[in-house]
């Protein structure tokens, strides 16, 4: 496999050369090769596309609107409350609309994201035409704010004349269910898409794209609860149909971000997802007979359980296992601190501990961690610590731990860790460690060898500290 720079996309190689000063450009591209390796990577490209997209279209100033169309070179487009523009002059109005069509066709051979909020069915329109010729768009994106829900209408996708340009090519769509049109978004869409969030303010319109609309090639489905205030009500166990359950059965990916809308048909729906490799829940109260289902799936590649708390409807007895014996990537709160985790986790790489409240503490999730066999021999990718508190019990793990890269964010961390951290054993099987944000504490009267920030920088330089800080009680 090739790495060259001269294999990049042209529109990537003039913006890497866009930023440089050297007028040779011939030897700039000779240095640039040393690059090959980190500008071959997705995480590069990822980037490279977040640096390329435009400011919103709402403020900006007409000739520089002009000025974008110039570069042809747009990786994602977004347009936003273009509503509020139409009290504009209808001259200048057009005038915007006209040079956004022309952005969008000179676009076409670099345009894979465009992301639309709040914007006029006569927006959508223009931008449908400005689609036509598209050829590597694949991920659309469809916001509404609860005060445009009665005044956006979203148009159904037209037929286009070759299933290789504009929306016809589409696989990734997110939507905000604001109303029916949103509906028969999705539903236009629903042969070609393979990706699927859905921003949820009422049940009804989600049992509509669930039971009624066929997603023959669905493989990774995504719910989350709008930012409002007023109920979304409780999906019951009857309102869901056989059009659900078929789309089920196919997913791999589930993301429920709003588990209280589902908490009474969740474990059923597990249930039918028979080839779900990666599932994650957070945000309301789970339940232990969701987790024992969860325990259940021995499918799962990736878990990330990070509900708010959950609780026992009256179970008695020992907590559920959750017995994960193909998961890679295991994300926990210390929140579901009450579950027990199953000690076969053979194919474990990587794991997250995240707090979701001030400081949470861990210290069942450690000792269950603990507890998987043969956990301290493992080559781990990375172990995150986030928002949580570290006490002298976590000290044991975290010391015997072998992990390419050990991070603590907005942690507050006893500091007797920060002496197992300096010991050259623990040098030797932590490769990289990072502190971001942490508070270390001391107790009076215990013996320390590293007190200050600054004795921890000299006597440990390998590892990297930003923005933290030092209690002493």
């Amino acid at each position: 496999m090739s790495f060259s720079i001269l294999d990049l996309p042209s529109e990537v190689v003039d913006h890497i050369f866009s930023y440089l000063t050297i007028d040779d450009h011939r030897y700039a591209r000779r240095v640039c090769r040393q690059w090959n390796h980190q500008l071959s990577s997705p995480g590069y490209f990822k980037a490279t596309k977040m640096r390329l997209e435009q400011a919103y279209l709402f403020n900006v100033r007409l000739d520089e609107l002009a000025g974008y169309v110039g570069q042809g070179k747009l990786h994602c487009l977004k347009v936003n409350d273009l509503i509020q523009l139409e009290g504009m002059r209808p001259a200048l109005f057009a005038e915007y609309m006209k040079t956004m069509v022309q952005l969008l066709e000179v676009s076409r051979f670099s345009l894979e994201e465009l992301r639309l909020r709040n914007c006029p069915e006569e927006t959508l329109l223009a931008v449908y035409d400005g689609l036509v010729k598209a050829c590597r768009l694949r991920h659309l994106r469809v916001d509404v704010e609860p005060d445009h829900f009665q005044d956006m209408i979203v148009p159904k996708v037209p037929c286009f004349v070759s299933d290789s340009v504009g929306l016809s090519l589409v696989t990734h769509l997110e939507v905000t269910l604001g109303n029916e049109s949103f509906v028969g978004l999705v539903s236009s869409l629903a042969s070609q898409l393979t990706c699927l969030t859905l921003t949820v303010f009422g049940k009804h319109l989600l049992l509509r794209c669930w039971n009624d609309i066929r997603l023959p090639a669905l493989h990774s489905l995504s719910v989350r609860r709008g930012e409002s205030h007023m109920p979304i009500g409780v999906i019951q166990p009857v309102e869901l149909g056989g059009g659900c359950w078929q789309m089920l059965a196919q997913l791999e990916t589930f993301r429920c971000g709003t588990y209280n809308l589902l908490n009474k048909v969740l474990v059923e729906m597990l249930q039918h997802c028979k080839k779900l490799q990666c599932l994650a829940i957070t945000n309301g109260c789970i339940s232990l007979e969701c987790i024992e289902q969860i325990g259940a799936m021995k499918g799962l590649k990736d878990l990330h359980l990070a509900p708010d708390h959950y609780r026992n409807r009256g179970l008695t007895g020992n907590p559920p296992v959750l017995q994960l014996p193909n998961v890679e990537h295991l994300h926990l709160s210390a929140e579901i601190g009450g579950i027990r985790l199953g000690r076969q986790m053979p194919k474990i790489k990587s794991m997250v501990l995240e707090g979701l409240e001030a400081y949470s503490s861990p210290k069942a999730l450690i000792s269950e961690i603990g507890n998987i066999d043969n956990i301290a021999e493992r080559r781990l990718r990375k172990f995150p610590f986030i928002h949580v508190q570290l006490d002298r019990e976590a000290n044991d793990l975290i010391g015997s731990l072998s992990v390419d890269l050990l991070t603590f964010e907005n942690c507050r961390i006893d500091g007797s860790l920060l002496d197992v951290l300096a010991k050259p054993d623990t040098r030797r099987q932590i490769l990289r460690i990072v502190m971001k944000d942490c508070t270390f504490t001391f107790q009076a009267g215990q013996p320390y060898n590293i007190r200050t920030v600054t004795e921890l920088r000299e006597k440990c330089p390998y590892i990297q500290i930003a923005h933290s800080g030092i209690i002493y009680k």
